[in-house]
């Protein structure tokens, strides 16, 4: 499950660098608009959700759950790039940052637990395992923006082969 959320975050990074680069057809306001507005949605949601629900949604569901279905939105999310139209992304984005808050704690929380079993099991000091876990995680987590990177440049270079955007 974390390691999906890694991939899905990655991905869902990715779209937003397309989204928000102003690759379109138009350069009217229009298309600006369209780009930015799902991602206010999706952080300030994220704001509200973190600050509010992320407690009341672990502790209901539990956090094994929390990381199964909070990963759903952004599923869904990184589908509406299928029909990116406001009436989809906006709904979603608010969905998705809603789910965002309580997913990053129950990915925190199931790391520290992790941890602590591992140093009850192998007697070793907890705050070195939680940052030998942590590290390990985030290490493979922003790595994968090295290979999304690679990806969107293969993409592009298929697209647009060796042409140069001109924002002038």
């Amino acid at each position: 499950s974390l390691a999906f959320l890694g991939v899905f975050y990655r991905i869902f990074r990715l779209l937003v660098v397309l989204q928000t680069s102003g690759v379109t057809d138009d350069n009217s306001e229009l298309s600006l608009v369209s780009s930015i507005s799902p991602q206010l949605c999706i952080y300030l949601s994220l704001i509200v959700s973190s600050a509010f629900l992320t407690h009341l949604v672990i502790n209901r569901i539990g956090t094994r759950w929390t990381l199964i279905f909070c990963q759903l939105p952004y599923i869904l999310y990184i589908c509406t790039f299928y029909y990116p139209h406001l009436a989809v992304t906006l709904p979603l984005g608010i969905l998705l940052g809603i789910s965002g808050g309580p997913l990053w704690t129950a990915k925190c929380r199931y790391l520290c637990y992790l941890s602590e079993r591992y140093s009850l099991i192998f007697k070793t000091n907890l705050s070195q395992t939680y940052s030998v876990f942590f590290g390990c995680y985030f290490m493979i987590f922003l790595s994968t923006g090295i290979w999304g990177n690679l990806i969107y440049y293969g993409v592009y270079q298929m697209f647009y082969g060796s042409r140069r955007c001109d924002y002038g």
